[in-house]
């Protein structure tokens, strides 16, 4: 805490007291200047005080000089202040008449909120509550704010308004608006609509389920996502590093240790599909879908009749964005194959880029081939069922739900496996690539063996880019293991690629199968149909 105090005066019939003025706050160390007023008043001695209070301390300075008199000025400003100490503070304007009946003025209590509120949806915690804070990118870089042509980054103070609503100011003491054009400035010296924003936290659960152990997980409430919402509809996000609106939610996730909001390309729907396959996927569910689909009786088609089906696929089932900038699995399959093409990759790769999810039409195939919602064909990050998962999985926050966690058998690193039993004898989730690898090899195709390998095995980044797993791995996993993770790297730059270039044309995917991937079919003996 600190007290800083501004000036006093005494009055004509009073000499300079600092006796009087140290026995109201011997501990604050603060020192009230005389000085002769200009015309007699009644005995008192007037102090006007900043209370100066760091953010784990909130209101505790002002309610200790409310205690002792003083009380907050009326329509004063409250600054806040960076003293190179790492630490952001609120500079309180108060004051205080000594010897007047005014010794106890009222005081308006800044903590009269709804406690389940704030629970649920305040960032800050309690109503006219501030915290520093920074906005971040994705990538932990402080997002910037255009200036005259430039850009500069701030230093951050949210202010909770109350009704789920905040405010940020910069600590020079301006708020950021959002104006009706989506246009974001940073130009405001008080808070009316357009420089507020509703707060709402998005939960993990859709709602049809109870999960007490998670909403008591800090590990998973630390990882929940967050949107910022303007007066004016639209939703606070990030555009080339700087902050911008748009019409479809943008996502930010609180880190509380680190005091920032940084805005995530994750969304609910990618969280709530990695949650319930930490629910679902187990040594039981992994072996009953091998028994079911590895017979093989869905359908007879080509990969070109396949491709036609992904044709009404969406690429992408987490991403929220307008259709229209959202391709078809069909122009994300051929456009991934067009970049493994581009760089120089042999042509069964090529190959293996343009089927790699094409699991996917299963769905078309089987209507219950979904678990209650859930729709395990989709292109996720693997892992092993069996064993203990390391701790940098993916979405590690859900292995609570893992069905085999206590399983004598299933929950220490080696598991049901023996060491370095080699990745083919592995039981990994089950998924849309993980069905290909099976449907290629049970088709007799001729793609070589390495290939096959990199399709199974390029979601098990665990494995490939943390090197985790390796315990099980073999000799010539560890060979592969490169291979895999330039496959992966691959998958992933064609997919960011395939955005904002709208669809493929019928006329251009058919073009794109006859002159270059009908031959590489035809080659690899993937050119007939297949049994799916």
């Amino acid at each position: 805490y600190a007290l800083t105090n501004k000036y006093g005066y005494i009055s004509d019939d009073h000499n300079t007291d600092t006796e009087e003025c140290d026995s109201v706050d011997s501990s604050s160390q603060a020192t009230v200047n005389s000085a002769q007023p200009k015309r007699k008043r009644d005995p008192y001695i007037f102090c006007q005080l900043d209370a100066e209070e760091d953010t784990q301390r909130h209101n505790k300075l002002v309610h200790f000089y409310e205690e002792l008199g003083c009380h907050t000025k009326p329509n004063a400003r409250i600054r806040y202040l960076n003293n190179n100490d790492g630490e952001t503070y609120r500079k309180v304007p108060m004051q205080m008449l000594v010897g007047s009946s005014l010794r106890n003025p009222p005081s308006v209590d800044v903590n009269n909120i709804n406690s389940k509120r704030c629970e649920l949806s305040s960032l800050v915690g309690k109503s006219g509550g501030f915290l520093p804070v920074q906005l971040l990118e994705s990538n932990g870089q402080r997002v910037h704010m255009p200036v005259d042509g430039a850009h500069r980054t701030y230093n951050w103070v949210v202010q909770d308004e109350g009704c789920d609503g905040i405010s940020f100011r910069t600590t020079q003491g301006v708020h950021l608006c959002v104006e009706p054009d989506g246009k974001v400035v940073a130009n405001r010296l008080k808070v009316e609509s357009w420089e507020s924003f509703k707060l709402r936290r998005v939960p993990d659960c859709d709602g049809s389920e109870t999960d007490p152990e998670m909403t008591h997980s800090d590990e998973v409430r630390r990882k929940e996502l967050w949107t910022l919402q303007s007066s004016h509809g639209s939703f606070l996000g990030i555009e080339n590093h700087a902050l911008s609106c748009s019409s479809y939610p943008t996502f930010w996730q609180v880190d509380d240790d680190t005091l920032s909001l940084a805005c995530t390309q994750d969304t609910p729907r990618r969280r709530q599909h990695y949650r319930q396959t930490w629910l679902r996927q187990s040594v039981s569910f992994v072996r009953a879908m091998r028994e079911k689909h590895l017979k093989f009786q869905c359908k007879q088609i080509g990969v070109w009749e396949a491709l036609q089906l992904a044709k009404d696929i969406p690429s992408d089932r987490f991403r929220l964005s307008d259709d229209k900038s959202l391709p078809s699995l069909r122009t994300k399959l051929f456009r991934t194959a067009e970049e493994f093409r581009r760089v120089g990759h042999p042509d069964w790769v090529q190959l293996l880029a343009l089927i790699h999810d094409l699991g996917r039409i299963i769905n078309i195939f089987e209507t219950g081939s979904r678990y209650g919602g859930y729709d395990w064909t989709l292109l996720t990050s693997s892992r092993v069922v069996g064993c203990a998962p390391p701790t940098c999985v993916v979405f590690p926050e859900y292995r609570y739900l893992d069905p085999d966690r206590h399983h004598e058998m299933y929950n220490s690193p080696l598991g049901m496996y023996e060491a370095n039993t080699g990745m083919e004898n592995l039981l990994l989730n089950w998924t849309g690539p993980e069905y290909m690898y099976y449907l290629l090899k049970e088709n007799c195709v001729s793609i070589p063996e390495d290939g096959l390998v990199m399709l199974r095995l390029f979601q098990l980044r665990a494995w490939h880019t943390h090197n985790e797993y390796n315990h099980l791995a073999n000799d010539a996993d560890m060979v592969m293991r490169p291979l895999v993770a330039d496959f992966d790297q691959g998958i992933r730059r064609g997919k960011q690629k395939s955005y904002g270039l709208g669809d493929l044309t019928d006329n251009v995917c058919k073009n794109l199968w006859n002159s270059h991937y009908l031959n590489i079919m035809e080659k690899y003996d993937c050119a007939g149909k297949l049994r799916w």
